[in-house]
């Protein structure tokens, strides 16, 4: 639950998918139809799996401290 929940927040703070800065500022790069095309930024897409990693380290730890240690058997 809390990597999902990290991945829904990350993606909503850092899109992944937008356009070239160079083709928003400079036109550079411009389809047919004059719209800049959209690329995925790794950098971003970075901190989406890690934002989805912390937070899923955090529910797992949260998760064993509720439990007090036990199995969940």
């Amino acid at each position: 639950m809390g990597i999902l929940a990290g991945l829904v927040i990350g993606y909503t703070q850092f899109p992944v998918l937008h356009p070239a800065e160079l083709c928003t500022a400079e036109g550079i790069g411009r389809d047919a139809f004059g719209n800049c095309p959209d690329f995925i930024d790794f950098e971003r897409l970075l901190e989406v799996l890690t934002l989805g990693l912390l937070l899923g380290f955090f529910g797992l730890v949260l998760g064993y401290i509720v439990r007090g240690g036990k199995s969940a058997e």
